[in-house]
């Protein structure tokens, strides 16, 4: 059963929390000086840990240590609007400026431009909308996990215009502002392919999907796993959580769980990792009415874990994919690292010390 469910985690600020610490709490206290980008460690009262793996960054390192992703955008003393706590340094225009985004990851940079002064944008959590930006559009910019999302809609609100992929607003017809949907930096961990795609890498998405959804184009996803902190450790449990958020109806189809290659920026439908072994397989469906609402699907993977753990791998890999790839009701899409939705794919491990 998920950490996140049965505890009310209590943050300290040692790595070196004393097992009695937790019994004394009876639930699990988190390891805060283990945190890593993409982790957290918890200390359980029976004397176990268990890590929390995901593929999109959770915690922002700064100068106090680190602390978690948090996109809430606010204007700074430079006029700039920035996030709270982002992993990508990412920052927007702010009111006549032309620089609509800049972010960093170690020695990457990314800065992209806007044709005229922007105007003061409107903050909402973590979007930025900047009114009348083009004569009768505005623009929304979404602050993601590792980086934004862009769309033109029209003023005053309505129905999104994504630019498409080469940056061009085709509803327009006007070439004018060369910017992508998407864009973001840092290792890409979670990503779908789809067979009417064949070689466009979808790792910027905020969804990971399987099966289909007109009974001929086919959906497959993969997830990747930093699993160095697991080198050694002898699992006891380990289970994959997904937040499923949309499925074709509440009907039970199944969808399976694979050992593959790992995924990379480069991974599309005509260059997929190798599919390995099938390890597990569920039938939950969730994401479709108020009779199976949004919620955290789970699947067993000791095994195959614990094969990683003794085996000292660094990454593992995993794909996902619809038992009946024909079959519309197995359609489902579950959050991506860069989703709004804020679930992340999760890999909980409880493990003892080797």
């Amino acid at each position: 059963m998920s950490v996140r469910r049965v505890a009310v985690v209590l943050a300290l600020v040692s790595a070196l929390v004393p097992v009695g610490s937790a019994q004394a709490q009876q639930q699990p206290v988190e390891l805060v000086d283990a945190r890593t980008e993409y982790s957290s460690t918890f200390a359980n009262p029976d004397g176990s840990r268990t890590l929390m793996l995901h593929t999109g960054p959770v915690h922002v390192r700064d100068g106090s240590g680190w602390r978690p992703v948090d996109l809430t955008l606010r204007m700074v003393a430079s006029g700039r609007i920035e996030p709270v706590a982002h992993p990508r340094a990412l920052s927007l225009g702010g009111a006549g400026s032309t620089e609509l985004a800049r972010m960093m990851d170690g020695a990457a940079r990314v800065s992209r431009q806007w044709p005229t002064p922007l105007p003061a944008p409107v903050l909402a959590g973590n979007r930025a909308t900047y009114p009348e930006a083009r004569p009768g559009r505005d623009l929304v910019v979404t602050v993601t996990r590792n980086g934004f999302a862009q769309r033109l809609v029209p003023s005053g609100g309505g129905v999104g215009v994504p630019m498409a992929g080469n940056g061009v607003d085709w509803s327009s017809g006007s070439d004018l502002v060369a910017e992508p949907v998407s864009v973001s930096l840092g290792p890409v961990l979670d990503t779908y392919v789809q067979s009417n795609i064949l070689t466009a890498p979808m790792g910027d998405q905020p969804d990971v999907r399987v099966g289909t959804f007109d009974g001929a184009i086919v959906a497959r996803s993969f997830l990747g796993w930093q699993l160095a902190g697991l080198r050694g450790k002898q699992v006891r449990r380990a289970e994959l959580e997904l937040w499923n958020w949309h499925s074709w109806s509440c009907q039970p189809r199944g969808w399976q769980v694979w050992e593959t290659g790992v995924a990379d920026g480069k991974t599309a439908w005509s260059l997929q990792p190798a599919w390995l072994r099938q390890v597990a397989g569920s039938t939950k469906t969730l994401g479709y009415s108020a009779n199976c609402p949004d919620s955290t699907v789970g699947v067993e993977l000791t095994g195959l874990v614990r094969e990683w753990a003794g085996g000292g791998a660094v990454l593992g890999g995993l794909g996902l994919r619809a038992a009946d790839e024909g079959d519309v009701f197995a359609w489902k899409k579950w959050s991506a690292s860069e989703g709004a939705e804020g679930h992340p794919p999760r890999l909980e491990v409880t493990y003892q010390e080797g």
